[in-house]
């Protein structure tokens, strides 16, 4: 049985998202699915923190994540109303039994909108020369700052039913190279770290499935 908290926030076919009782400013992310692995797990917290430090405004930070139970947690973002009406839309016409057109339109309109923001597509196609990573428009909305944030995370590679890696999920010099142009040394050592225990971890998790 999957943990569950006190206040829920959201929530998908991957997960629900609550607050976390400690700490208001942060979000616990409770997956329905077991990990293929705890090197998986530990690869995305990588994944997802190198991003952040690549993007810190428009992608939020990640602060801890487990195996079992299969977790995640984050810096809590304050998103705009139309990631609201996105998220009403998907859990009442998609998740639901019924269906409302009026939602379905006004989550059209909010989709369109982040599609036609040149600041939505520039930060995309930044992304994409990187990693891998979930078109799905509901992982897109806009902070208290009118920034545009993605806020899902990052996988590190995609995994064969036996747990073998399939396919790499993200570009090794692309995210190098995106490193060094970081002008915090402090920062850039830091990125620089998540990037080697990440290839660590991927290098061991092949290692371990050619056995």
């Amino acid at each position: 049985m999957e943990p569950r908290f006190e206040k829920l926030i959201g929530g998908g076919g991957e997960k629900n998202v609550y607050e976390d009782p400690n700490d208001p400013n942060r979000v616990i992310g409770v997956y329905h699915e077991k990990a293929p692995s705890p090197r998986f797990v530990e690869g995305r917290q990588h994944l997802t923190k190198i991003m952040h430090l690549l993007f810190p405004k428009n992608i939020p930070d990640i602060y801890d994540s487990s195996y079992n139970p299969h977790t995640i947690v984050r810096q809590r973002m304050q998103l705009d109303e139309g990631h609201t009406v996105m998220q009403k839309d998907y859990e009442t016409n998609f998740l639901g039994k019924g269906f409302d057109a009026n939602l379905r339109e006004a989550a059209n309109v909010v989709k369109r909108k982040l599609e036609e923001d040149p600041r939505v597509r520039d930060l995309s196609v930044a992304m994409e020369q990187l990693v891998d990573r979930d078109l799905n428009a509901r992982n897109y909305g806009y902070d208290a700052d009118g920034n545009p944030v993605f806020i899902d995370t990052f996988d590190p590679w995609e995994t064969y039913p036996d747990g073998r890696i399939a396919t790499r999920k993200f570009d090794l010099v692309a995210l190098g190279e995106a490193i060094e142009k970081i002008e915090d040394k402090s920062v850039q050592k830091e990125a620089k770290g998540h990037l080697n225990e990440l290839w660590n971890l991927l290098e061991a998790e092949r290692r371990e499935g050619s056995k």
